[in-house]
């Protein structure tokens, strides 16, 4: 299991603080794609702001067929 699969699970069991850790791990990443995509700094903190809100929202959904980061980025 990976070390993103273990924090998502004890965020799914209650743990605020694991989400934080999933979230410093990838929002450099998950900002450069924003930024790559939308050409504006402002626009990609905003889409990556909403990114995350929505994978704190849908992490039940998150199956395990892939990897975490690879669902993130299909977010």
């Amino acid at each position: 299991m990976s070390s993103d699969q273990v924090l998502l699970d004890r965020f799914l069991a209650g743990d605020r603080r694991a989400f934080d850790e999933l979230m410093l791990r990838h929002e450099d990443r998950v900002f450069g794609l924003g930024l790559r995509m939308l050409g504006n700094r402002e626009d990609a903190l905003e889409a990556t702001q909403e990114t995350f809100l929505t994978v704190f929202r849908k992490a039940h959904q998150f199956s395990g067929r892939s990897a975490f980061g690879t669902w993130l980025y299909r977010v």
